[in-house]
């Protein structure tokens, strides 16, 4: 995505009351706003998106007005709120009560669709941590970040942090799921079904 870093094109006032419309925790709020980050493994898989652009609403899969809140590696993450009214003036056999999805889709490919990841903010940070974890498999060495942390035990110590930060409560289980599941070639198929299963 196009990145502009002026204050004025930020237009940070537009974009807060944008992402507290859908009813999104502070916490959310604040990552999704870049300017102060809880911790520091959140910017691994929680990357600034800029300022809000027209030519978002041209890049993102067709339904409801989509909030981008982070990218990482050219896949976005963004919520939107089904049902409702302008749903249901758009498509009237939609009789559904208004939901918040969180959603993830490539915005320079609107055409591939998109996948829901959760209903409720536990279940997003269940689907992001499983990535962040999955971060720590696929290096066997290297250093991460300014304290160099070696990978694996150190990472996933410096990830669970992070986690008790922001308040989520399923780290545990997120690691255990992934540590059973990660071999299968449908994994994240059946991640997205795991975070939404996750109640708040």
């Amino acid at each position: 995505m196009p990145k502009v870093t002026s204050s004025s094109l930020y237009r940070t006032e537009q974009r807060l009351k944008e992402l507290q419309r859908l009813g999104l925790s502070p916490h959310v709020v604040r990552l999704a706003m870049f300017v102060d980050m809880p911790h520091g493994a959140f910017s691994l898989r929680c990357r600034d998106v800029g300022p809000p652009l027209d030519i978002w609403r041209k890049c993102q899969p067709a339904g409801p007005p989509v909030s981008y809140l982070w990218s990482c590696d050219e896949v976005m993450t963004g919520a939107w709120m089904r049902g409702g009214l302008a749903e249901f003036l758009r498509r009237p056999t939609c009789l559904s009560r208004r939901r918040l999805e969180f959603i993830k889709f490539k915005p320079w490919s609107p055409a591939d669709g998109y996948v829901v990841i959760a209903h409720n903010e536990q279940g997003l940070f269940a689907n992001r941590f499983s990535d962040m974890i999955g971060d720590a498999d696929c290096h066997t060495g290297g250093t991460l970040g300014p304290e160099g942390l070696d990978w694996e035990e150190d990472f996933l110590r410096w990830a669970a942090e992070a986690a008790d930060v922001g308040g989520i409560r399923y780290f545990e289980q997120v690691l255990a799921f992934r540590r059973t599941h990660a071999h299968r070639d449908d994994y994240g198929e059946l991640l997205a079904k795991y975070s939404r299963s996750i109640e708040a």
